[in-house]
């Protein structure tokens, strides 16, 4: 079995994995959607070697079938995406699950998009742009989970 999980929802991080690892990280489950199958490996490999369990989702549609399967402590959302963009998903999941809308961090490639900023802030969550740095992101990801603790 591997180690990186298919969109369809397989774990990928083993518990003993998690051993001495930031609390934030021990035993969190955190979702990734994007439509670009190289973002969402490179984020499912970087997650699960720092502790999290990850599932990856390929779209909107996807996401949210996951999400009524299962509790997740975050969703990484991309905002661009074919069909439902991250803004939709962002708009169901904030209508039933108040407390997982307010840890969603979102990702974008389209830096220039004043629409989609003034969506962002309204939210109050964070949006990180392609390419980013990993470790920001986990930084962000732990501190997030760490507030709300």
């Amino acid at each position: 079995m591997s180690r990186y999980q298919s969109a369809r929802g397989r774990a990928l991080a083993n518990p003993e994995e998690s051993r001495g690892l930031p609390v934030a990280a021990q035993a969190k489950r955190v979702l990734v959607v994007d439509d670009e199958p190289g973002i969402r490996t490179l984020l499912a490999q970087h997650l699960s070697r720092v502790g999290y369990v990850v599932d990856m989702a390929q779209d909107g549609s996807d996401a949210w079938a996951m999400l009524q399967k299962r509790p997740y402590a975050a969703v990484i959302l991309d905002l661009k995406m074919p069909g439902d963009g991250g803004e939709a998903l962002y708009q169901q999941l904030k209508r039933v699950n108040g407390i997982l809308a307010r840890r969603v961090i979102f990702i974008t490639g389209d830096i220039v998009n004043h629409a989609e900023r003034e969506f962002v802030a309204a939210t109050g969550n964070p949006i990180i742009e392609k390419p980013f740095d990993l470790n920001t992101l986990q930084q962000l990801l732990e501190s997030m989970l760490s507030d709300e603790s």
